[in-house]
Parts: structure tokens; sequence; C-alpha cells
């Protein structure tokens, strides 16, 4: 299981899709933007733990080690604490068990593309750094991806290579 995870508008959900294509595995789709998308765009503290435990369902359904996330549990927890302050307990714990073959961590080295569900254009070289703090403190191994366009996807393919992921 493969997950790709980082600040807003860096490329994840095009990252995902494209190596999901390439691998031939599974993609789970970012819930949070499903969710927002049907529910509008307004939301709350609490609508952050319903959308992450949608995700984790969405995962556990598919029932399958190919996958490749397109974000997941860590991302309802930073952009919990960074909206509001705090987090669920239920997130937390369910993130303690998250396991993983390969985390990638999108850089915000590409440009930030204007969307109705996003919310941080100018925050996201900070919101970098405390995706670094936290997989830290998670002790999770994982990999930075830069790049512009194919280089991007290039860069993640070289670094799945490396790593022995899905060869």
């Amino acid at each position: 299981m493969i997950l790709i995870t980082g600040p807003e508008s860096t490329g994840k959900s095009t990252l995902a899709s494209q190596l999901s294509e390439e691998l031939g595995h599974i993609m789970i789709p970012e819930y949070g933007r499903i969710y927002l998308e049907k529910n509008g765009p307004e939301y709350s503290y609490k609508d952050i733990e319903i959308m992450a435990l949608h995700h984790m369902e969405q995962v556990k359904a598919a029932d399958n080690s190919s996958l490749i996330l397109d974000t997941y549990l860590l991302n309802y927890k930073i952009w919990s604490e960074y909206k509001y302050g705090k987090v669920s307990d239920k997130i937390i714990e369910l993130l303690k068990e998250c396991r993983f073959d390969l985390i990638l961590l999108m850089e915000p080295d590409i440009e930030w593309e204007e969307d109705s569900l996003r919310e941080s254009p100018t925050d996201r070289d900070n919101l970098f750094d405390i995706y670094i703090e936290e997989l830290d403190k998670l002790e999770w191994s994982y990999s930075i991806v830069q790049g512009i366009g194919d280089i991007r996807r290039q860069n993640a393919i070289n670094i799945i290579k490396s790593e022995n992921v899905y060869n």
C-alpha cells in the first residue's frame, strides 16, 4: 500500500491516478473532496472525523494490499489540527494502526491551483514542514517527491523502484 500525502495542491490526486494506471493498482481517492463536493464547501470539526472514517472504510473495503491512497488519516489529522487546533481521539487511535509499504510526501514545489475547496494558498510550505514533523513523530519512513509535470511522476516511479515496492 502506497500513501501519497502532503499539503493541498501538490499533485497528490494526479500522481495517485498516474501511479494507479502505471502500476495497475487500485486507487482510493481523497474522500474529503468527495464529501465536500456532495455536501458543500462549508464543514465543521466533526465533519473531518466523518470524512476520515469514511476514507478508512473505503480502504478496508478494498481489502487489497496493492493500493494507492490519495491521502489518508494523516491528512485529516493535520487538517483538523491546523484548522481547529484539535483532532479527534478516534483519528489519533486509528492513525497508530496504519502500515504502508511506502509513503510519498509531495513537496509544494508546483504552482498552487485555485479550487473552490482549497483553503491554504500561502501556507503550503508551513504545512509541508508540519507533515515532516508528524511523519517523524510517527517514525514513519517517507520519500519526498519533487518536480514539475512528468518529472514528478518519474521521480515517484524511481522512488518506488529504489524501495522495491511493487516491482
